[in-house]
Order: structure tokens, then C-alpha cells, then sequence
């Protein structure tokens, strides 16, 4: 249930709160997000999109915060325990995933740009005017409401949105491990709790991020207790976990190594069991 959290007025979250590194690279991520916006509704440009963000019906426009950051970031809503608490808060563009998906910042008429500016910092409005999910321990927000103005601060330098904010709870970095394939030619995939598996669609640009967060990068024979590589990389390509999917389920994108563990033992037996018949 929504519970509106308000009591002391707005919080001042123009800096994250994250390393100096970790906020550069939200920063850096926020604006490569800005840049690849600018690509939409071009000829050429909409069809590089389309193929970059891998979305299996294409589109017509920019995409939203939430879609570009579940292609890079594995596990991203993983955690469904963190409250649905609303509060005010103020924030830095700088930090926001927007979209600019009807437009740019120069297509606001100029007798209009000093009350946009006015406005998108100092309103709040409703939740339906400007919302925007938070992840604290990364330094990085996904505009769900107010995604255009994002774009449109950050062009005008403003230092701040008034937006409604709700918390997400991303897994801690010692419960990840990314693991590169050992032949290069296959995928790299992200390990969650030494059970839970991702396959990473983006992966430079996820290791940047998650290698700042202070998840480590292995080989695959430097883990124990996995189950051997060659099964686990036949049980994805059997589920399509490399692929592009049409949900954005989280399980819908996740291997149990579990399940494969258990389809191996299952194996061995019926072997066995022939070999002594």
C-alpha cells in the first residue's frame, strides 16, 4: 500500500549521499541517457536505439529511465521488501534517468523557459506531476513522472527538481559477483547469493557500474560450489535468458543454478543406476 511519508517538509537530496566515484558515474550514466535520447525519431537514429536497448517490438520514441536501466542494472528490482513511502524531496537532473520522448529542451519557447524553470523546482504538485524511484546506494533515479523536465533542467543548468521520491532497495555488493565467460565468445552473466543468475546484455557498461559499487569480477572456476559452465550456459540458451524477453519479471530473467544442480544429481543417478544394472 502507498503510504504518504511528509511530516518534516522536503529533504535536500541534491548530493546522493555515495562515494565521489560512485556519484561521477551515475552522473555519467544519467548523461549518456540524455545523449541517447537524441537519437529517437530519426531515420537512422530510431533504428540504432531500437537495436542498442534490444526492445523485441522496437519503438517509435525515447525510452523510459526504468526501461534502459533494467537492461544494464541485473537484479534491479529484486528487492520487493522496501517500503512504498512517498516524500517530497528536492534532487539533482544530474542524477535522474528522464526521457525526452516528445521533445527537447530548445523546443520550449523562450517566453516560457523562466516559469518552467520556477516551476519544476519549486512544485511538487501530485505524485501524477513528478515522481521519481531512488536508489540510494547507487546515487541514481529513474524518472515514473516528470521524465521531460529532466532533460530540460539539465540544459538549463538548474542544480534542482521538486519531485515526489519513493526508495528502492538495490542488493548489497557482497551479495553479487559478476562472472566473465571463459570463452570470450559467450556471455557474461551477474551471481546473486551464489544461486541466482542473470545473464548481463550490456556488459562494459554494466562491470563500469557495478565494479564502482565494489562487486568483484571472477572467472568461473574461481567460484566453488558452481555447477559445471558448459550445463549452466545450455540451461540459458534453453530458456533464452540471453535473449531479449517480453516481460520485465525479474524471474522471467533468472536462472536458478538450484534447479540445475538438481537436474545434474538426477542425472548421475540414472547413470549410475544403469551402470549396475
Amino acid at each position: 500500500r502507498d503510504v504518504i511519508v511528509d511530516e518534516n517538509g522536503p529533504k535536500n537530496l541534491l548530493r546522493p549521499g555515495v562515494s565521489e566515484i560512485m556519484e561521477r558515474t551515475s552522473e555519467q550514466l544519467c548523461a549518456l541517457k540524455v545523449s541517447l535520447d537524441r537519437y529517437a525519431r530519426q531515420w537512422m537514429g530510431q533504428a540504432f536505439l531500437d537495436d542498442w536497448m534490444d526492445w523485441p517490438r522496437g519503438n517509435t520514441c525515447a525510452y523510459d529511465g526504468h526501461t534502459f536501466l533494467w537492461l544494464i542494472l541485473p537484479f534491479m528490482n529484486w528487492e520487493r521488501d522496501e517500503p512504498e513511502d512517498y516524500y517530497r524531496a528536492y534532487v539533482n537532473p544530474q542524477h535522474v534517468l528522464g526521457a525526452s520522448i516528445k521533445g527537447w529542451p530548445e523546443d520550449i519557447p523562450e517566453d516560457e523557459v523562466a516559469g518552467r524553470i520556477a516551476g519544476y523546482a519549486t512544485h511538487f504538485g501530485s505524485r501524477d506531476n513528478a515522481c521519481y524511484i531512488r536508489y540510494p546506494t547507487l546515487g541514481l533515479y529513474w524518472a515514473h513522472e516528470g521524465k521531460h523536465r529532466v532533460a530540460f533542467m539539465r540544459a538549463h543548468e538548474q542544480p534542482a527538481i521538486a519531485t515526489w521520491v519513493r526508495d528502492a532497495s538495490y542488493p548489497q555488493p557482497e551479495r553479487i559477483v559478476v562472472i566473465a565467460p571463459t570463452d570470450e565468445r559467450d556471455e557474461w552473466v551477474a551471481l546473486l547469493d551464489g544461486r541466482y543468475l542473470q545473464v548481463l546484455r550490456r556488459p562494459r557498461v554494466t562491470v563500469k557500474i557495478l565494479s564502482v559499487y565494489g562487486v568483484k569480477t571472477v572467472r568461473w572456476k574461481e567460484v566453488t560450489g558452481l555447477p559445471d559452465e558448459q550445463r549452466v550456459r545450455q540451461a540459458i540458451f534453453a530458456r533464452r535468458l540471453h535473449r531479449a524477453s517480453n516481460s520485465m519479471a525479474e524471474w522471467d530473467r533468472t536462472l536458478d543454478l538450484e534447479d540445475v544442480r538438481q537436474q545434474q544429481q538426477k542425472e548421475a543417478a540414472s547413470v549410475e543406476r544403469t551402470i549396475r544394472e
